[in-house]
């Protein structure tokens, strides 16, 4: 075979795999979220008590979210979508449950409180560099810590963004960044003030509405007053209408009063008896 050709077999065959790396690179990039495995830390120091708390996690990024847990670039910028394998849910689970461990709580069982945290923003992007690529990863946690009772004592939202360096599509990366921004929300979570009240005296009793107190029976109300029938003014007496006629005649004769008069008053004293 002569040299000529089979350099333009080599070149051909490096067309073939440059041109299957590419298309590889454009294809969906599938991934199986896990924990990263890091060596056992120390128990954070805390003067809290202990408590517990059970978790309840909830997916709040919609239906049309599904799989996809963000996208990615090819070497020629070509953007791809990056799905997860398994489900999100558990995932986020365990990196709470792992993160709670270090503020003195035992998420095993609730006997003190629930807290229910709801991812509506969970995504990473990646980016390809000339060597290897950068990951960012941005979460939001809509939380609400519950007493006993039930009662919704505090809630709120917290936001958790990282970027990490590493290999181009990689699974490994991917979670450890969107585990590391789940734990930059947690750690906001930790200090925030609503949250905090799950150590305080009165925990328990946030929320209760108290019964209201026993008050001194009320009084019968007095039956209104009736109005008192129209009642003609009491007769005066025999003696004094007598005496007023004596007087009507005693103006009439010395002429005091014309006999008009005199008889219109003479009518009006009769009326009274």
């Amino acid at each position: 075979m002569k040299p000529s050709t089979k350099l333009a077999l080599a070149f051909a065959g490096l067309f073939v795999l440059s041109a299957a790396h590419a298309a590889d690179n454009r294809e969906p990039l599938h991934v199986q979220l896990k924990m990263p495995v890091v060596k056992a830390a120390k128990q954070a120091a805390t003067n809290d008590p202990a408590r517990g708390v059970g978790v309840r996690i909830e997916d709040g990024r919609g239906n049309a979210a599904g799989a996809v847990i963000g996208r990615a670039t090819s070497d020629d910028d070509v953007l791809f979508p990056i799905i997860a394998s398994n489900a999100v849910t558990p995932f986020v689970q365990d990196v709470v449950r792992q993160s709670l461990s270090g503020w003195n709580i035992d998420t095993a069982a609730a006997k003190d409180a629930t807290l229910q945290l709801r991812y509506s923003q969970f995504d990473i992007n990646e980016k390809n560099r000339a060597v290897g690529a950068t990951y960012v990863a941005d979460v939001k946690l809509d939380w609400t810590l519950f007493n006993r009772a039930g009662n919704d004592v505090a809630h709120g939202s917290v936001r958790g963004s990282t970027d990490h360096y590493g290999r181009g599509r990689s699974a490994e990366n991917i979670s450890e960044t969107l585990s590391d921004a789940l734990k930059d929300a947690l750690a906001q979570l930790s200090n925030d003030s609503g949250f905090r009240k799950l150590w305080s005296d009165g925990f328990q009793n946030e929320g209760v509405v108290e019964a209201p107190r026993a008050s001194a029976p009320a009084k019968a109300a007095k039956p209104a007053k009736r109005e008192r029938a129209a009642e003609k003014p009491p007769a005066r007496s025999a003696r004094n209408l007598e005496i007023r006629l004596q007087k009507l005649d005693e103006l009439y004769e010395r002429k005091a009063i014309t006999r008009e008069e005199y008889d219109q008053r003479r009518a009006a004293i009769l009326d009274e008896i």
